[in-house]
């Protein structure tokens, strides 16, 4: 997880102090379609995340019992 942030925190900043002569409309395109990227990477990891918790709810309910009277999960009844 460190090595995620590191990555996408560190090498924008790494080629702008590379490159200091980069027009300001340019540093600016940079700017925003890094944001973008960065944006769907968050969300496609945040929506992993939830998947994963949503299968644990449905295991823990399953091992409960609580939609089958107590008797664990039986789909043939």
């Amino acid at each position: 997880m460190f090595c995620f942030f590191f990555f996408f925190f560190s090498v924008p900043l790494l080629f702008v102090s590379l490159f200091p002569a980069l027009s300001s409309s340019f540093r600016g395109f940079l700017a925003i379609s890094y944001f973008f990227l960065f944006s769907r990477s968050i969300v496609l990891f945040l929506s992993i995340l939830f998947r994963l918790s949503l299968h644990r709810v449905g295991v823990a309910v399953t091992e409960l019992g609580c939609c089958s009277g107590g008797r664990g999960f039986d789909p043939g009844r």
